[in-house]
């Protein structure tokens, strides 16, 4: 008899368990496509629901944490805009109404990347990472049949909210007039980084042999379905 009770138990806890996993996965879509339109996304966004049992989150409307992944998304003005290639976001403290339609969060916090290849396209000349938290401009010229090149490197900077770059130096190369021109215009660009999904600010910047990357964040921050 008492094999038969913890037999019915055990599939009991199973049933449930199924059914909680079922109803993250069915919330986690559902607010993957609240997301998207709220935030003018391009693409659909992968959402990760954290907490468990996830069915009592559903029955009160609060979540302890939702992660958020989007890629390819635009930033900067239009003859400037910038492709981030992948934004991270963590929201903690989390209440959602009408089905994810609106969405409250007291704190997020996130990280995103950027191509080095995207910025240059932006900035007109190829750009590379230099070592040391810095990145190298470089261009070329020919002048009556003679190319000549030459690089600067500068740090990238966050000024107010764009991104900026800093401490220009030459890195040796034959500079002609022009090439010097062309790279001092490229790191005298300024590129807005306001006006990124789910209301996230900048707080700090860090070039890496990848790209840029940036640290940012909000709070008290909310998400309405357009």
């Amino acid at each position: 008899m008492l094999r038969r009770v913890l037999i019915a138990v055990a599939v009991l806890l199973a049933l449930l368990v199924g059914a909680d996993r079922i109803g993250v996965h069915v919330a986690q879509n559902l607010a993957a496509d609240k997301l998207k339109q709220s935030q003018n996304l391009a693409s659909k966004p992968n959402v990760d629901i954290a907490g468990f049992p996830f069915l009592t989150q559903v029955v009160s409307g609060d979540y302890d944490q939702i992660t958020v992944d989007a890629n390819d998304l635009s930033v900067g003005a239009a003859q400037r805009l910038l492709q981030i290639a992948h934004l991270h976001v963590v929201l903690h403290g989390v209440h959602v109404s009408d089905s994810f339609s609106r969405v409250h969060t007291d704190r997020a916090v996130a990280t995103a990347h950027l191509d080095y290849a995207q910025l240059a396209k932006v900035l007109g000349v190829k750009i590379a990472y230099a070592g040391e938290g810095r990145v190298r401009a470089s261009a070329s010229v020919t002048v009556l049949g003679r190319a000549l090149s030459g690089s600067v490197t500068a740090r990238p900077e966050l000024h107010g909210t764009s991104l900026g770059f800093g401490g220009a130096q030459g890195a040796g190369g034959t500079v002609a007039a022009e090439v010097a021109r062309l790279l001092r215009k490229a790191f005298a660009i300024e590129i807005p980084l306001s006006g990124l999904p789910f209301q996230v600010r900048v707080d700090s910047l860090t070039a890496a042999p990848g790209g840029i990357d940036l640290k940012l964040s909000g709070r008290d921050l909310t998400y309405v379905k357009g």
